[in-house]
C-alpha cells in the first residue's frame, strides 16, 4: 500500500508517519516543501501519483481569516483536483475538526448528522473544505473520509496553537500563570496514538462515495479538570476570570465503534501526564 501524507511533519503527521513506517507493507510518501506545493496542481502530481490513500493532514490552525481560507480551502481543492488528474483512484482521508460543530450550554452528544455551525473562520474553512469533497465524489466518483477530530493533545503538540492542553503544560513547566475564563468549559479530547490508530484503521475501510466519522473520546473533560490532574505533578499558578462560555462540545463516537471497529485506549489522565512529561523532557 502507497500513503501519501500532508502535513507530514507536523504534530499529528510526525506520530502518523512514525507508526506506518513500522509496517514493511505500507510506503509513505511525505509531502515535501520543496518540491510539492499546496497553490500548485502539478507540483502534487510526484506526490500522489500512484497511492492508493492521501491522508490530508496540512492546514493552518491560528492565522488570518484569509490564511485560514486560503491554504483550509483553496489547497484542499487543489489537492482534489490533483487527485482527480492523477490519482482518481486513490482515497483522501481528510482531518476536519470538531469546530464545524457548535458548542452548547449542555453536555449533549453530538453525532455526524448534527448541522454545522462553525464559530470560528477555521471551523468555516474545515466546513468547506468538507462540501468540497463531497462535491468531488458527486462529480468525479472520488472516495473520500472525513474526520472529524475533536481536541487532540500529546507529545508534541504545539503550545499557544494546537490545544489548551499543550498550552498549560508549557505555561506551567516555565512557570507562567494559566489564565482560565470559565473552570467548567469542558471539551472532548482525544490523545494523539489513539487519532493514528483511527487513520491506521480508515486505510483499511473500502467505500464508495464519502464516509464521515467523529473522532473523540466520547467523554467530557473541564478546563478545571486539567488544572486538577496538572497539580498533582507540578506547582501551577491559576487566574481565572468571569467570562461565560458556551460549555460543552461531547461528541457521539458510536459511528466509528460500529464501522470501525475503533476505541480510544488512552485514559484522559494518562494522557496528560505522558504530555507533561515530554515538555518536561524537552
Amino acid at each position: 500500500m502507497k500513503i501519501a501524507i500532508t502535513g507530514a511533519d507536523g504534530f499529528i503527521g510526525s506520530h502518523l508517519v512514525s507508526e506506518l513506517k513500522k509496517n514493511s507493507k505500507i510506503k509513505v510518501i511525505e509531502f515535501d516543501a520543496n518540491k510539492h506545493n499546496l497553490f500548485d496542481v502539478e507540483s502534487l502530481r510526484q506526490l500522489i501519483d500512484g497511492c492508493d490513500a492521501i491522508v490530508h493532514l496540512a492546514g493552518l490552525n491560528r492565522a488570518s481569516e484569509i490564511e485560514l481560507i486560503r491554504t483550509n480551502v483553496l489547497g484542499t481543492l487543489n489537492l482534489l483536483d490533483a487527485i482527480k488528474k492523477y490519482s482518481n483512484k486513490a482515497m483522501i482521508i481528510f482531518a476536519s475538526s470538531f469546530q464545524v460543530y457548535e458548542p452548547l450550554n449542555k453536555p449533549q452528544l453530538v453525532d455526524e448528522k448534527t448541522v454545522l455551525n462553525p464559530q470560528t473562520a477555521y471551523g468555516y474553512s474545515k466546513k468547506f473544505a468538507e462540501e468540497l469533497i463531497q462535491l468531488y465524489s458527486k462529480e468525479h466518483g472520488m472516495r473520500g473520509i472525513i474526520l472529524r477530530i475533536s481536541n487532540v493533545y500529546g507529545p508534541g503538540c504545539k503550545p499557544n496553537y494546537n490545544s489548551v492542553i499543550a498550552t498549560f503544560c508549557y505555561k506551567a513547566i516555565h512557570g507562567e500563570a494559566l489564565y482560565v475564563n470559565d473552570r467548567e468549559a469542558s471539551r472532548d479530547y482525544i490523545y494523539v496514538k489513539d487519532l493514528v490508530n483511527a487513520i491506521k484503521k480508515c486505510l483499511k475501510y473500502n467505500i464508495d462515495g464519502v464516509e464521515v466519522f467523529n473522532v473523540c473520546s466520547g467523554r467530557l473533560f473541564s478546563l478545571q479538570d486539567i488544572i486538577e490532574i496538572l497539580s498533582k505533578n507540578i506547582k501551577i499558578n491559576v487566574k481565572y476570570g468571569k467570562v461565560n462560555e458556551q460549555k460543552y462540545l461531547l461528541g457521539d463516537n458510536t459511528k466509528i465503534a460500529r464501522l470501525l471497529n475503533f476505541k480510544t485506549e488512552v485514559e484522559f489522565e494518562q494522557g496528560l501526564n505522558e504530555t507533561l512529561k515530554s515538555y518536561k523532557n524537552e
